[in-house]
């Protein structure tokens, strides 16, 4: 992911590039994910090249951190997406206490913004349960 970030010609062109998987192109339209690219991009690219090397490789999300929370849990999968499948989302409600998990029929990861009506739907019931 480093590599790719560096030498893309921009970063706009390194998010373009590999938007796919977070914004499907027959659920966001073109001026959306261009949209979503340009403002990723204000990031300087060296934050994404440290967050690439340093803290992703550090992410490990296991059983007993996740039995740790102590909130209700909101977890959104996307029913057809390649970077986040349904059993890494049941990972997270699985194990971590008053969690659930919501299925969205979406091939995009970033459900909040490519299903932006109904994860916010979901959310209000989901904290009106919560009683919060």
């Amino acid at each position: 992911m480093t590599e790719a970030i560096t030498s893309a010609p921009t970063l706009q062109h390194y998010i373009r590039k590999t938007e796919g998987s977070r914004l499907a192109a027959d659920e966001v339209s073109e001026q959306a994910r261009a949209w979503y690219a340009d403002e990723w991009a204000k990031t300087p690219r060296r934050i994404w090249q440290e967050w690439s090397e340093q803290l992703v490789p550090t992410i490990d999300v296991t059983p007993e951190l996740l039995k740790r929370i102590d909130c209700p849990l909101l977890f959104f999968g996307p029913s057809r997406c390649v970077k986040l499948s349904l059993e890494e989302a049941r990972h997270w409600t699985d194990n971590a206490p008053r969690s659930r998990l919501e299925i969205i029929d979406s091939a995009s990861q970033a459900l909040a913004f490519a299903k932006a009506e109904q994860c916010a739907d979901i959310t209000v019931k989901f904290l009106m349960q919560s009683g919060r």
